[in-house]
């Protein structure tokens, strides 16, 4: 292939991936089935330590799949394995830069995690492989570039900038771009084309990025992925998540885990004089030896929706799934810390035989995980215990939505149902404590609030929402309209107060209004629907902050 063609006429995304592939530095057949798995070489042998691993995740996920996904899904542990210790292989060993390519890696496994709640599981699968190509892709760029390039993502993250959002700002390269050019080279060597270039002239690197779900932006997933590693008790979940119902206190601690194993394999890597070998025996140049590709036909574009329509899943299944997964991934960390080197085969990487520490979440090193907050309010409570979205407003579809949802379950079992919207001002200047930002972004007040209200032994089944004007919208079972009323006046009382659980913010009482707006409705019946609590609620929220004294008002919905 003629670089000079790729270096003079083309975008620079051209250049560097040529460069990539060139050099090797990502296994070819790994892009290939990143590419497409349906069609990407077979494997059969052990799995390593992070393949297992990563089973844990998939196999809850897969045990409804249709043909079409099983066939994707075949060999998927086993690649994901692949591809996270090689980017992992090309991490330089300084703390700071494992952080960002540990949240990288989360990020990608973000959508598998989603599919539990959703049952979209071909959507979810396929943004997942997207990801994790980007993710394998800025590793190889690490790799190629060296320390300027890390010290780029290292400013960026200081900075609060995504990796792809560092390398587009100042080396105006898309990284989307760039895996998906890097795969096409696969495709090429593995098509043995490599050396007709026509497919580049005259292109547009637009050509080549992917379409991807809102959810599953890589700035989106950046940031979720910091909310699971930042150990804070508030998972802050971004409106496109806000609607997936995941217990993400389990996310976390079955996230911990995982991390324990990439670490040490990681740890392992570096001790060794080269990376990870291919998970495909005897590949040569990039040409896997047992390349067969799946003879099932592609599905239509009927099918395919049909296929991530999403499934009825509650709760306490994906709990229990996450449970199951946990438990399995203790179980193999101990297998592979007992075995010893004379037991592993040859496409296994060897690792320690230090077992992984399996405490609480919280014992792990704070300063291995980027952005870990350290505000002493969150010691009380486990990472990810509670959390919150974020909406436009009341009237945000989204939110609308999970109310309806809500009535629903409340309609079907005779409970109560009820919508309160708080927001707290300042009555000094400058103001108190408790309205500065904290790590997450949310005026503390509305973090400690969130903490509260989510832990209240009177309040059953909460579920918080931040507006885009900091407003704090809750909706909460089994109280009627006093109950209601009273429980989140307290939890607000108790966020403001110097006496509060969590009291290091403050130690004078802080001049502060607030304004509570409660709608209630008993055993909602089959008329009821979601503006008949919201519509209410916002209208004496209104007019509570126009008169601008403190105040909770209530009303009751028939």
């Amino acid at each position: 292939m003629n670089s000079t063609l790729a270096t003079g006429l083309l975008p620079a995304e051209f250049a560097l991936a040529l460069r990539i592939h060139r050099e090797e530095v990502i296994a070819p057949e790994l892009l290939h089935w990143l590419r497409n798995p349906n069609r990407g070489p077979r494997y059969a042998g052990t799995k390593s330590e992070v393949s297992a691993a990563v089973e844990e995740l998939l196999g809850p996920i897969t045990k409804n799949s249709d043909k079409w996904e099983s066939g994707e899904l075949r060999d998927a542990s086993v690649w994901f394995g692949f591809a996270i210790e090689q980017v992992f292989g090309y991490v330089p060993d300084q703390p700071e830069a494992v952080a960002i390519f540990r949240r990288l890696v989360l990020s990608s496994l973000l959508p598998l995690y989603r599919a539990l709640a959703t049952g979209e599981l071909s959507l979810s699968f396929t943004a997942s492989r997207v990801r994790l190509s980007e993710t394998l892709t800025i590793a190889a760029a690490a790799n190629v570039l060296g320390a300027p390039f890390i010290e780029l993502l290292l400013d960026g993250d200081r900075k609060r900038l995504c990796p792809d959002e560092t390398v587009l700002e100042h080396l105006d390269l898309d990284v989307s771009g760039l895996a998906a050019v890097a795969e096409e080279l696969a495709k090429s060597a593995a098509h043995e084309t490599e050396a007709d270039s026509s497919w580049l002239t005259n292109e547009s690197i637009d050509a080549y990025i992917p379409d991807r779900p809102e959810w599953a932006s890589p700035t989106l997933l950046w940031k979720l992925a910091g909310e699971v590693t930042n150990q804070r008790a508030v998972t802050l979940l971004p409106r496109s998540w806000a609607d997936v119902a995941l217990p993400w206190q389990k996310v976390t601690a079955h996230w911990r885990k995982l991390e324990s194993i990439f670490d040490r394999v990681r740890d392992d890597q570096s001790s060794r004089a080269k990376g990870p070998s291919s998970p495909l025996d005897n590949s040569v140049a990039g040409r896997p030896a047992d390349a067969t590709a799946a003879q099932s036909n592609a599905p239509d574009s009927e099918s395919i929706a049909a296929d991530t329509v999403a499934q009825e899943r509650g709760v306490e299944s994906i709990e229990a799934c996450l449970d199951t997964a946990s438990a399995n991934v203790d179980e193999l960390s101990s297998t592979y810390s007992d075995r010893g080197a004379s037991n592993v085969t040859p496409n296994e990487p060897t690792h320690s035989a230090e077992p992984v520490d399996r405490g609480r979440i919280g014992d792990h090193d704070a300063d291995a995980h980027s952005n870990t907050s350290q505000d002493s309010e969150d010691e009380g409570l486990p990472a990810g215990s509670v959390s919150a979205a974020e909406i436009h407003g009341h009237n945000d579809p989204i939110f609308v939505g999970a109310v309806n949802r809500l009535i629903g379950i409340c309609r079907k079992q005779g409970r109560d149902v009820a919508l309160a919207t708080v927001s707290v001002k300042p009555d000094s200047d400058p103001p108190g404590p408790v309205f500065s930002l904290g790590d997450d972004g949310l005026p503390r007040w509305q973090g400690r609030l969130i903490e509260a209200i989510s832990t209240s032994p009177e309040i059953d089944e909460v579920a918080c929402y931040v507006s885009n004007k900091s407003e704090l919208l809750i909706t909460l079972l089994d109280a009627d309209r006093n109950e209601a009323a009273q429980a989140v006046r307290e939890c607000v009382q108790e966020s403001l107060s110097p006496t509060a659980r969590y009291n290091s913010l403050a130690t004078i009482d802080v001049p502060a209004k607030f304004f509570i707006a409660v709608a209630a409705c008993n055993r909602p019946g089959p008329q009821v629907t979601a503006q008949d609590l919201i519509a209410p609620c916002r209208d004496i929220f209104d007019a509570i902050v126009q008169r601008g004294n403190t105040a909770v008002k209530s009303k009751e919905v028939y």
